[in-house]
């Protein structure tokens, strides 16, 4: 076997490893609100500019867990806190609430649906993506997931 052949099954193993060892360590790192997907658990940032979010397995104390990742579908302009919110009340709330948590909104006194969307800039970049996520309701922590299917979720 050549040294080039060698090297580069180096270097596929290296880039390999390094990618499983990402995948593996997803839930322990921080990343950008963008980088959230469904089913993900972290802890929620404080301040009005969100810049990292820190995933959590949801095994361990969290207090956000997202249930919804779509674009926003209310037309071009930057939307107002008041179009946000009632895309948030029809999209989120009504559609994908009692379909990921197996409940209504109404009858889960225990949450509340907060969520993330783009800056101003990033809008006008075409940046449109809406991220709802589950916090327990009154503070604190859970120490499991609100998905449907799974154990009840546990404050701590």
């Amino acid at each position: 076997m050549s040294s080039n052949v060698r090297a580069i099954i180096v270097i596929v193993l290296v880039i390999g490893g390094l990618a499983a060892v990402g995948f593996v360590l997803r839930d322990r790192l921080g990343a950008s609100p963008g980088g959230l997907q469904v089913g993900d658990c972290f802890q929620v940032p404080v301040g009005d500019t969100v810049s990292s979010i820190q995933h959590l397995p949801c095994t361990d104390p969290h207090d956000g867990e997202v249930f919804v990742v779509r674009d926003y579908t209310g037309g071009d302009p930057y939307p107002t806190v008041d179009q946000l919110r009632a895309w948030v009340a029809a999209e989120c709330i009504a559609k994908d609430f009692p379909a990921y948590t197996g409940s209504s909104y109404d009858d889960r006194d225990d949450l509340t649906v907060a969520f993330f969307y783009p800056p101003e800039d990033a809008w006008a970049n075409g940046q449109r993506t809406m991220i709802c996520y589950l916090n327990p309701n009154g503070g604190g922590t859970v120490t499991s997931s609100y998905r449907a299917g799974q154990p009840v979720a546990s404050p701590s």
